[in-house]
């Protein structure tokens, strides 16, 4: 909104300022530079077939680390949580098209994308795509090996509107041999002309090691980057000016960051600050770098962010400058999750979790100027109660005018319910609203992407705009935890507020990506809406309540007269007229003369708030609907478990909780118990006192006991005795204690190995030539699950072929047909066969239950020396002296089944418009069926006016449709004469 604030200062400067400067580390120029064939013509020219291949994960450099402080803040939930979505409505993505899809099984994807006036361009690891903004196709995805020649990943592109230019840029990292890197380079393409499908200049810089993660943002003076390096600089400057015109000289500068991190960081990559809006930064602003600090890193008192500032001087490169660190306390955050590669968010139906990338600012760190202060937004992703429940923490930092102080003007935590946000990016727009968008994960929801924001003026540390899905997804990910690793949200130059977003979500057994644009602000005329509830706010509400509401112009024009309406529960509404004027961008209060009922202890309110502006041109915003409780008096419950997690190593565990009261009245002295398996109760009581409507940590002084391996069954609950609601008291969550990482503890040739073990596996399409493995925390452990094939279950039969370089060797195997993590003796499908010959490959069969679990499991198959010390071959997690365990994916399917045998869920079918009266039409199996399907569109008085066949590929059934002739109503129909599966769509 265009209305003048006063800068209110949240968290205030620590006392840590510019007291040193550093100067460059090194200076050089690019080590190649050449100029490029016109992108498309490089895509007519590339042989598409290049682009698939076997399954691979694009290398990094994130380090599995651990906490190291036991008393760090937050104990309990994180005090900034924003525990509800906002609730100002907006209309639906204004654009909303498919991105660049699963390339043969490189992951993650790493997706970045930018607007230019009448581009969007798009990459993933080792491809691109151009489209216009309606998502036609200009340039289709392509190699980029074809603009590049030889790269890696981490892929960034970047419109530069201040020189109406496109840049393009991945990593290269060769090994040798032995897995070292020995050439470490980045790769910078930069546009000719305005047009992306044209020419690009291409420079590439050599590293001393390998610059993963790297990230860029635009400056006045330069393309500053950071890149997650472990040895010295970590942060580099790019003469702009010289690669704008294609210098072949262009030089860089690196600096090495004072103060940087700790030992036990994850990722040593600080955020470069990217200039955004009409103009660029003055010339006396310094460029910035930024990074968060959590007092669970070594060293570390309390959670902060950092700023350092940079200053070049491209005359005489050797005076340019880093400063020390200024440091600004935030409110406490979590951002510990699992060690990377192991996986931190829920998902739907499977044991498998996706990493959050946790350690990591989210791209990209967003800088705009304004009349009267500048702004910096940033994110990242936090636990934000212990549970490995995810959430975004963002913060908006402001200065009065360049070379002012820094200051936290808001900050939040944004995790509005019990599923993950995640993989967040940030922008602000030329109004000063700010998006939010990301991807959701968790037990109920597949990896999707949504996004919310907020006005400026809203009370702040608040998404206000209600959530919004980009698209839901219908599959979780097995068989890699790599997720993301990044997303990107930037702002459409021509109007400045139209926000443009790319993320990955998951569909049809691979990954895929999507670009969305959305607005917050939109403009129009004349636009007025309710935004805020202000009165009754929950807890024991009368029969005779005042209703008092916020009022907001989202126009440009001044109005009055405006009808105001509220209804209870779908009651008849009542209406008055607010008789005042709110100027365009502004807000008013309004009270209702008329009281309401929100009598009855217990119960709930639907109500909905409105405005009725005859001559209003958005009427999406026009009406909230919050719920009002009336609260019990007395009300305590358990909202969460929080510990003890599935571990490794769970033995005596304190049981940790998180309480709530959800009455009125406060409470103290109440019992709070908890039973393992369905055996003896602990009590114990509650010390403190609990406030209406607050939570509170809680751990027990008696531990419970997890020390043996298998599945527990965890139930807390509370034994208030005047307690008038009983379904919220407990809480119940399965615990594994599992040891199933298996290892050879022998110390012969081959680090245990020796000649044991799988050197061949084959089954299905999987065949995995492999050596001696240390993937594990010792050698002898290989996790494959990467590699993966289909297993259909109405063949029964399959060939096992093994090969090992010993004999005699056992073997057995293993399908986690439930997803509990546990290989169960019921899931055993080889047990004890023996390979009687080295070095020759032998078959087994291998039967897959007719009633099997369809879906993605995780397959362990082990071979050892049955002469060796060890555990025995049929127990899956056991060590051994000489052998190995393998990991791999498997898919079972039915190919026997028809479109009859599902029952086809509304996440499953969708119709998905791509812009100009174009659709994707998409019906999301787990596999081929064994019959054609057809997609018919009937129009609303049923006659059929389109008919094509609906192919299966990439992962689901999917078509495009074109009804440029059409508008109103329609049915799309898929299925065959027996049996079809449809639903509704408008053709606007």
């Amino acid at each position: 909104m265009k209305k003048i604030m006063l800068l209110l200062v949240v968290c205030c400067l620590g006392i840590s300022l510019v007291k040193a400067q550093d100067g460059p580390s090194f200076v050089t120029s690019p080590m190649s530079f050449k100029k490029s064939l016109p992108l498309k013509l490089l895509s007519e020219n590339t042989d598409k077939s290049a682009i698939s291949k076997k399954p691979q994960t694009v290398p990094n450099n994130f380090k599995t680390t651990e906490p190291v402080n036991p008393n760090a803040l937050p104990l309990g939930l994180d005090p900034a949580l924003q525990t509800e979505g906002g609730r100002i409505n907006t209309r639906e993505p204004i654009q909303n098209f498919a991105g660049v899809g699963s390339n043969g099984g490189i992951f993650p994807p790493d997706p970045s994308g930018a607007v230019g006036p009448n581009h969007y361009v798009q990459m993933v690891n080792r491809q691109y795509l151009i489209t216009d903004k309606e998502g036609n196709t200009l340039v289709p995805p392509t190699s980029l090996n074809a603009l590049f020649t030889i790269g890696n990943g981490d892929p960034i592109v970047l419109y530069d509107r201040f020189a109406d230019r496109w840049l393009l840029s991945e990593f290269r990292v060769d090994r040798d041999a032995q897995n070292r890197p020995i050439i470490n380079t980045i790769k910078i393409a930069i546009s000719e002309t305005p047009d992306p499908t044209g020419s690009y200049f291409i420079y590439e810089y050599q590293f001393d090691s390998f610059p993963d993660y790297f990230k860029i943002g635009i400056w006045h003076d330069g393309y500053y980057f950071t890149a997650n390096k472990r040895q010295g600089d970590a942060v580099f400057v790019i003469n702009r000016d010289m690669l704008l015109i294609g210098d072949p000289s262009a030089q860089l500068i690196g600096f090495d960051v004072p103060s940087i991190g700790t030992s036990n960081q994850s990722i040593f990559a600080p955020g470069p600050i990217n200039a955004m809006g009409p103009e660029l930064p003055p010339a006396s602003a310094p460029g910035m770098i930024t990074y968060f600090q959590d007092d669970n890193f070594a060293g570390i008192e309390e959670d902060h962010l950092k700023i350092w500032e940079i200053d070049v001087d491209w005359n005489q490169t050797g005076n340019s400058t880093i400063s020390a660190p200024i440091e600004l306390p935030t409110e406490p955050f979590d951002t510990f999750f699992a060690a990377f590669g192991e996986g931190d968010i829920e998902q739907p139906n499977t044991s498998s979790r996706i990493d959050a990338v946790w350690g990591a600012l989210m791209y990209q760190v967003q800088y705009r100027q304004f009349s009267d202060h500048n702004s910096i937004v940033l994110n990242h992703t936090v636990d934000v109660d212990d549970t490995l429940l995810g959430g975004i923490r963002w913060y908006e930092l402001r200065q009065n005018e360049v070379g002012s102080p820094w200051s936290i003007f808001q900050q939040g935590t944004f995790s509005p319910d019990d599923q993950s946000r995640f993989m967040g990016s940030i922008a602000i727009d030329g109004d000063g609203a700010i998006g939010l968008a990301y991807s959701v994960s968790g037990s109920s929801v597949f990896p999707s992407l949504r996004y919310t924001g907020r006005f400026e003026g809203d009370p702040l540390g608040q998404m206000t705009v209600a959530e919004q899905t980009i698209i839901d997804g219908t599959r979780s990910q097995n068989g890699a935890t790599r997720f993301g690793d990044y997303s990107q949200l930037t702002i459409d130059p021509t109007d400045d507020l139209t926000f443009w977003f790319t993320g990955e979500y998951f569909a049809g057994g691979l990954w895929r990506t999507r670009v969305a644009s959305f607005k917050i602000n939109e403009e129009f005329t004349n636009d007025v809406g309710v935004a805020e509830l202000i009165t009754p706010q929950n807890g024991n509400l009368s029969a005779t309540e005042t209703i008092s509401v916020t009022l907001r112009n989202y126009g440009t024009s001044d109005q009055t007269g405006i009808p105001v309406s509220y209804s209870i529960n779908g009651g008849t509404p009542i209406t008055e007229v607010f008789t005042g004027t709110i100027s365009g961008g502004d807000d008013a209060t309004f009270t209702f003369t008329a009281p309401a009922d929100f009598s009855g202890a217990g119960a709930d309110f639907d109500l909905e708030l409105s405005t009725g502006l005859v001559t209003d041109e958005a009427p999406f915003n026009d009406a909230i609907t919050p719920v009002v409780r009336n609260l019990f008096s007395d009300d305590v419950g358990v909202l969460r478990i929080v510990g003890p997690r599935n571990d490794d190593d769970l033995n005596q565990e304190n049981i940790q909780v998180i309480l709530t009261n959800n009455g009125s009245d406060p409470q103290t002295a109440f019992n709070i118990s908890y039973r393992i398996n369905g055996g003896s109760v602990t009590t114990q009581s509650f010390p403190g006192t609990l406030n209406s409507e607050e939570t509170a940590p809680f751990t027990f002084s008696v531990a419970g006991d997890f020390s043996n391996e298998g599945p527990y069954d965890l139930e807390v609950f509370t034994a208030l005795a005047s307690d008038q609601d009983s379904s919220n008291d407990s809480q119940t969550k399965r615990i594994i204690h599992q040891d199933c990482i298996p290892t050879s503890t022998g110390t012969n040739d081959n680090n245990g190995c020796a000649a044991d073990g799988l050197k061949n596996f084959e089954l299905g399409t999987i065949k995995n030539i492999s050596g001696c493995n240390n993937d594990g925390p010792g050698v002898g452990y290989a996790d494959f699950t990467f590699i993966s094939t289909d297993l259909d279950r109405s063949i029964s039969t399959y060939d096992v072929t093994a090969r090992s370089g010993f004999a005699p060797e056992a073997l057995s195997l293993w399908i986690d047909f439930n997803d509990n993590g546990v290989f169960e003796v019921s899931e055993q499908l080889l047990s004890d066969e023996t390979i009687t010959q080295a070095n020759v490959d032998q078959v087994f069969a291998l039967t897959i239950p007719t009633d099997a679990a369809i879906g993605v499991h995780t397959l362990r198959v082990k071979a050892i020396d049955p002469d060796g010390t060890g555990t025995d071959i049929n127990d899956p997690c056991g060590n051994v002296q000489w052998g190995e365990t393998e990991d791999y994916t498997v898919n079972i399917v039915d190919q026997t089944l028809g479109l009859g045998d599902f029952a086809i869920t509304a996440d499953q079918f969708r119709v998905i418009p791509l812009g100009n009266k174009t659709y994707e039409v998409v019906l999301d199996l787990a596999f081929e069926l064994n019959e054609e399907l057809t997609l018919d569109i009937h129009n609303i008085a049923g006659q059929r006016i389109a008919s094509q066949k609906i192919e299966y590929k990439n992962g689901a059934y999917a078509t495009q449709l074109n009804l440029n002739t059409a508008t109103g109503v329609y049915l799309a129909i898929v299925g065959n004469t027996q049996i079809n599966t449809s639903k509704k769509f408008v053709v606007r």
